[in-house]
């Protein structure tokens, strides 16, 4: 992959999230990853062959490294729109102004949503390998076509295993004891 190809990746993602300026979040994106030194090391090794010493590079495997880009430019955005929705007024139709409403979730959500994921994680920590690695890749936001070049696989294994290691978690959580009956799932 080329730093080119990461930021045009990056800005993918910033898009797709909502960004009113995708090619700048992308940009402070990878200001912010490269501000960590050991970040910036990794990223000199694997993009320009710069070298590493071995516990770095097992530190710092290339996914890895992909993950924290995507997640800086995940977080830029997230801030980058609770940013405008702090300026938001509400215009109402007697033309009175309505408060935002607030944005934060609901603790009692919050607690299920940890419990759920905490779960799910442990039934994927069950998985192959190969399988808990093409997850946690689709669950960053990368396409197959992204998943398959980072992991050296065929593209064409990518949706299979993915719908595979859903299904094996699907079955996981219900054994559990976790309904997904009304979930909106097949």
């Amino acid at each position: 992959m080329t730093y080119e190809a990461l930021h045009s990746m990056l800005k993918r993602i910033a898009a797709h999230r909502g960004s009113k300026d995708p090619e700048n979040a992308a940009t402070k994106a990878v200001l912010g990853v490269l501000a960590n030194p050991a970040a910036h090391a990794a990223f000199l090794y694997w993009f320009e062959g710069a070298p590493l010493d071995e516990d770095m590079r097992a530190e710092w495997s290339f996914p890895h490294l992909l993950a924290w880009f995507r997640r800086h430019v995940v977080w830029i955005v997230l801030n980058e729109r609770r940013l405008v929705a702090s300026k938001n007024e509400v215009s109402m139709s007697d033309g009175s102004i309505a408060d935002p409403v607030d944005p934060a979730p609901d603790p009692e959500f919050l607690a299920v949503d940890a419990e759920l994921l905490a779960q799910a994680r442990e039934c994927l920590s069950t998985l192959r390998s190969d399988f808990q690695d093409v997850v946690n890749l689709y669950t960053q936001g990368f396409t197959y076509r992204e998943i398959a070049k980072i992991l050296q696989r065929p593209v064409n294994n990518i949706g299979p295993w993915i719908k595979r290691a859903v299904e094996a978690i699907r079955k996981c959580m219900e054994a559990k004891g976790i309904d997904f009956s009304n979930s909106g799932g097949r």
